[in-house]
């Protein structure tokens, strides 16, 4: 099949991946491109976060993580800068279920047991192993490995309409992975920005493990640590704040003392494309080509991108010959 992708974030980076590795010709469409994108603005863990937990989240969570499993056997993940880390999570007051705890290793309920040392002397704590993507790592390795192994040209353009991208071949399929630009596209009012604001700063070799306290994160990552977070619904704005860079380093200064007086290196603002009804993954057959849905991942692109793209890609094998699909 002759697949456009619309869309350079990570959904549509690997979305085109596993198209191409099936042995569709691909080519992506996109008006912003590596670090433009939200997803190149993003502190990424393999950790749900800002969506609703409807629709097909469950399965893409479990599908990523066997995604994820299987890329770091073959030593793709590590080429692209994936790595398994530990994660803590602490609060001050007891944790509520984590539905996500079911698909990460080496669990660990913590603050009960005498000799507990917590970060911040927070009271309760879960601890596991799960996957780090080092953004600005992985988005460049990613976007050279589809681009130049698998030969998928990126072709820089705003999109007005989907129908735009067809080029009038009888084989061919959309793939609309335009994040918030889908508010636009396809009328979806459901689709809203969460804006959230993080802020680099330097390394410390005291900091190994990422740690999330009640929404605010630390990430030890190549460049330094990237702090976060915050969530502002229906906010567009994507300039960063000053009263927030304070806010997020003297909040995340609790977990680890050692970014107590430190300065930022930048920050940056970017926005989540939320989705009220969880994300919409779905074909689409009533126009002139069936349309592949996949947006509104909000904060969890990097999450459920491994297990959307093999989504996407077995929806588009099931099309038939002719761009139908077999009813």
């Amino acid at each position: 099949m002759d697949v456009t992708v619309a869309g350079a974030g990570v959904i549509g980076l690997m979305s085109a991946h596993a198209l191409a590795h099936r042995g569709h010709t691909v080519r992506i469409v996109a008006r912003e491109v590596g670090d433009e994108t939200t997803s190149g603005r993003a502190a990424a863990s393999f950790k749900p976060s800002t969506l609703p937990r409807l629709g097909p989240y469950p399965q893409l969570l479990l599908d990523s993580r066997q995604e994820l499993d299987r890329w770091a056997r073959s030593g793709f993940a590590s080429a692209m800068g994936i790595t398994e880390v530990e994660h803590i999570e602490v609060s001050d007051r007891p944790l509520e279920p984590r539905d996500y705890l079911g698909v990460m290793r080496e669990v660990q309920h913590l603050g009960a047991r005498e000799g507990d040392h917590l970060p911040g002397g927070y009271a309760h704590a879960v601890a596991y192993r799960t996957y780090f993507f080092d953004v600005p790592v992985t988005l460049p390795a990613l976007t050279d490995h589809v681009n130049t192994t698998h030969a998928v040209p990126t072709e820089r353009a705003a999109i007005e309409r989907l129908e735009d991208l067809l080029t009038g071949s009888d084989q061919q399929v959309l793939v609309n992975a335009t994040g918030l630009g889908a508010r636009r596209l396809e009328a979806d009012a459901a689709v809203i920005p969460v804006r959230g604001q993080t802020v680099l700063v330097a390394n410390h070799e005291a900091t190994r493990a990422s740690v999330n306290a009640d929404g605010y994160y630390a990430y030890p990552r190549s460049d330094g640590i990237v702090l976060g977070g915050t969530a502002e619904h229906g906010v567009w704005d994507t300039e960063p704040q000053r009263d927030t860079i304070a806010r997020i380093i003297a909040t995340n200064a609790r977990i680890l003392p050692q970014l107590r007086d430190v300065q930022p290196i930048e920050s940056r603002a970017g926005l989540r494309p939320y989705r009220r009804g969880g994300v919409r993954l779905e074909l689409e057959r009533d126009g002139p080509a069936p349309i592949v849905h996949a947006y509104g991942h909000g904060g969890s692109g990097w999450t459920l991108g491994p297990g959307t793209a093999r989504r996407v890609a077995a929806m588009v094998d099931g099309l038939g010959p002719a761009g139908s699909v077999p009813r």
